[in-house]
């Protein structure tokens, strides 16, 4: 992915590459490189594909982090940008599980 990246930084598919590569780090239980390649896509490709999925996964990483104002920060920028998206369905479902919690 990140040879992918670095030599096509601007392809179609450069956005579905800063996504999944943020997954594998979430995986990894590296949640701080997550959200540095979600970040990433999200500001190449801020009206991509993997946009409203780079916002979620983004708040998912903060969370780890135990950064829940980040989380939710994450969350609320992708429902008030992709309110109609399936993501911003479980960002609000996310926001609502933060908030029972305490």
């Amino acid at each position: 992915m990140k040879e992918f990246i670095k030599r096509h930084p601007s392809h179609d598919l450069a956005d579905n590459a800063h996504y999944w590569l943020g997954e594998i780090y979430l995986v990894k239980e590296m949640p701080e490189k997550a959200v540095v390649s979600f970040s990433t896509g999200l500001s190449k490709f801020p009206k991509g594909a993997k946009a409203p999925a780079n916002l979620l996964k983004m708040g998912t990483a903060f969370k780890q982090m135990g950064k829940n104002d980040f989380a939710q920060s994450s969350w609320k920028k992708l429902i008030k940008d992709f309110e109609k998206s399936p993501e911003a369905d479980k960002a609000t479902k996310e926001l609502e599980a933060l908030k029972a919690a305490g």
